[in-house]
């Protein structure tokens, strides 16, 4: 089952909820994944997981091993941002808070600053990671961040 979550914010107070990225580095978890599209993905079943992960590295060879994961106890969120001109762009999942039955997971979409060298590859980043399992509804809040490199 995939839920997929639109923007929006809690009213009462929030709580933080421990968020594992895939990745320690603060960078995408894959730089080249099979999503040319923007969209974010809740998964709560292994079957659902097996796909993703085969989607994510569509154009790896041969393709990495499943990570497994306790569906009973966790869930897992994807981010990607579609298909970019160049390198330099990312998705990192930053954070996670709960309000009542409502989780909201905040991502960063990170673009080149003008002072970037960039190479000239198509990339479609994603970033992954594992959350708590939890009943109620998973909203995803992305924030645009411009990185300004060193001239």
């Amino acid at each position: 089952m995939l839920v997929l979550s639109g923007c929006s914010s809690p009213s009462s107070p929030s709580t933080p909820v421990s968020l594992t990225r895939f990745r320690t580095e603060p960078t995408s978890f894959l730089a080249s994944s099979g999503y040319d599209q923007p969209l974010t993905l809740v998964i709560h079943d292994r079957d659902t997981w097996a796909r993703t992960w085969s989607d994510i590295n569509r154009f790896l060879s041969p393709v990495p091993a499943l990570p497994e994961i306790d569906f009973t106890k966790e869930m897992v969120l994807v981010a990607a941002i579609g298909s970019r001109p160049s390198s330099g762009f990312e998705v990192v999942f930053t954070g996670a808070t709960e309000s009542g039955d409502v989780v909201t997971v905040d991502v960063e979409s990170r673009s080149p600053g003008p002072t970037c060298v960039l190479l000239p590859v198509v990339t479609a980043p994603v970033d992954l990671a594992r959350i708590p399992r939890r009943n109620g509804a998973i909203v995803f809040r992305s924030t645009p961040k411009v990185v300004n490199c060193p001239a």
